[in-house]
């Protein structure tokens, strides 16, 4: 009985190990190239419903477009790791920028001389940033058996050169223009988890560009694998998740669902909008609504804002931005003195602190303008899951759109009398719409997400129209 016991506890305790062994990883080399296309709205739009539905040629038609200069070719990353370790291509520079300004050094400021036009000056700079420009492809591979399938936990962050920005905030008694020169940036960041066929191009990503109104940009991940002979190195890198909730991609084993998300959204003038919203609520027009809308972007009449079609693994979570960095000023300060509770405030001129005079009396302080950064733009969130069957999914999306319309300046009085007349304080103009909902969504049925109008001065109408399409994991590749 004894024995018999013995050998009971001794076969629960091995298969208890052999469910905590991780399971054998095949040793599969893996590359991957990502190329980041911009052309014509015009052209890209039949390209990514080609790429939605699976249909031949897509990829072929982009190479003949980047061969004969049709569209361009942005940035091409490629990395190269085994399966299950992390890998990271990198492709920027850096670009420093200023952050902290003195507008009232007298030493750094030049004087206007008498007959000349005039000046526009940039206040001193004190203290400065480091931004990185350019494209970074971090992913973590995972090979099914076979080798014709693989999964693919991503994260790409994308910058675009930074256009500067000036405002001027004072004026001199001389007429000299003093301001600051603030950078924007253009960002887009794709963090998600789906499955790609080997071998196949895969359309990961798309938008509409900031500050590009008639341009598209596609993201196209290709994955390629190679059976190694021997065995595989011990991981060393692994990638987190997109979201801290989101679990680590595992083997599929049985056959799963992968959903792509699409999103349109147009700007068109109310009367219009109103005349087509009707059909755009019967699921048995919407289709024809959505075929006019585009017919009314290549006339001109409406405006195609934004487009977005990315995969998403069920079950997972995803997350796509695309937008830009506004600066902004937040403490306008003029020069003063160190003070202690119970000072009067003090409105002499400021003076220079001296290394004579440093340590024996309260030294003046020159003033500084400090600044802050918002994200305007798009930010999309999601996560799916798939009926059983395939044909319903249910889809929690969190979409926020943050909009700028300017500056508003504000008149701060004027700093020391004797060197300035004027001074201005700017203060931004921010706009937000957001979305925070659950969608049951019948497969490739398009739906209005939101029918909204812009506040003055646009005064148009905003339309949303959203569609998934599902499709069940084959292990054949991909025609």
């Amino acid at each position: 009985m004894i024995m018999r016991l013995r050998w009971l506890l001794l076969a629960l305790a091995t298969a208890a190990g052999a469910e905590e062994r991780p399971a054998p990883v095949e040793p599969w080399q893996v590359r991957g190239e990502l190329q980041i296309i911009r052309l014509d709205a015009q052209r890209a739009i039949p390209i990514i419903a080609r790429f939605t539905d699976d249909a031949p040629g897509a990829a072929e038609e982009l190479r003949h477009l980047l061969a004969d200069g049709t569209a361009t070719l942005v940035a091409h990353l490629i990395g190269r790791t085994t399966n299950g370790d992390a890998c990271e291509a990198e492709q920027t520079r850096g670009m420093r920028y200023g952050t902290e300004f003195l507008p009232f050094d007298r030493g750094l400021i030049p004087e206007k001389q008498s007959g000349k036009i005039q000046e526009s000056v940039h206040f001193p700079i004190t203290a400065f940033e480091r931004m990185d420009i350019g494209a970074t492809l971090r992913f973590e591979p995972f090979v099914h058996k076979g080798g014709s399938i693989v999964s693919v936990l991503m994260d790409l962050n994308l910058r675009d050169d930074a256009k500067f920005q000036r405002l001027e905030s004072g004026i001199q008694d001389n007429g000299t223009r003093l301001g600051v020169d603030l950078p924007t940036d253009f960002v887009r960041r794709n963090a998600s988890t789906f499955v790609v066929h080997a071998g196949v191009p895969t359309l990961i990503g798309c938008c509409k560009p900031e500050g590009q109104r008639a341009i598209l940009e596609l993201q196209v991940l290709t994955i390629h694998v190679r059976l190694l002979d021997g065995p595989l190195p011990k991981a060393k890198k692994r990638l987190d998740p997109p979201n801290a909730f989101a679990p680590r991609v595992p083997d599929l084993g049985a056959p799963a669902f992968q959903t792509r998300i699409e999103l349109h959204r147009f700007l068109m003038p109310e009367a219009d909008a109103l005349r087509l919203r009707p059909a755009l609520l019967d699921l048995t027009k919407i289709d024809s609504a959505f075929a006019n809308l585009l017919d009314s972007v290549k006339s001109g009449s409406c405006e195609l804002a934004g487009i977005l079609s990315i995969p998403l693994r069920d079950d997972r979570h995803g997350e796509f931005e695309n937008g830009r960095g506004q600066r902004y000023m937040t403490e306008p300060s003029p020069g003063s003195r160190p003070q202690t509770i119970g000072d009067a405030p003090d409105i002499q001129e400021p003076k220079p602190r001296s290394p004579v005079s440093a340590g024996k009396e309260a030294a003046w302080s020159n003033p500084v303008q400090y600044f802050e950064r918002r994200d305007v733009g798009d930010h999309f969130e999601a996560e799916t899951k798939v009926h059983p069957q395939g044909e319903l999914l249910e889809l929690q999306l969190s979409y926020s759109i943050i909009g700028h319309r300017g500056f508003m300046r504000w008149p701060t009085g004027a700093y020391p009398p004797s060197r300035t007349a004027h001074s201005y304080g700017y203060q931004p103009d921010f706009t937000l719409r957001k979305s925070n909902i659950t969608l049951s969504l019948a497969n490739r049925q398009r739906t209005l997400l939101h029918f909204q109008k812009l506040p003055a001065p646009d005064g148009r109408v905003e339309i949303a129209l959203i569609r998934t399409i599902t499709e069940r994991f084959n292990p054949d590749a991909k025609p």
